[in-house]
């Protein structure tokens, strides 16, 4: 809840430059969730304001990255057929 408190905002104001106004809550929390999960890897005695603030930021441009990633597929694959190309080697 902590690390929630101190960089929902920063997050929100990232993900707000980045994504679509519906997509934002949804992707901050996929970010803070994800961080949980990995808060017993992140190194103990880095626990700087901006050290945290980096790791949080790397988490939420992987989430921002991987709502994008399905659009981008799903172009290519369209891209693809629509030239006579099915995508797969052969």
């Amino acid at each position: 809840m902590l690390l929630y408190q101190a960089y929902a905002a920063r997050a929100i104001a990232f993900a707000r430059a980045k994504l679509p106004n519906e997509a934002i809550e949804d992707i901050v929390q996929e970010t803070f969730g994800a961080a949980w999960k990995s808060l017993p890897s992140f190194p103990g005695n880095a626990r700087g304001p901006s050290l945290v603030w980096g790791w949080l930021a790397a988490i939420l441009v992987k989430k921002v990255a991987d709502f994008y990633r399905p659009i981008s597929i799903g172009r290519n694959e369209k891209s693809l057929r629509s030239s006579g190309r099915s995508g797969k080697s052969r």
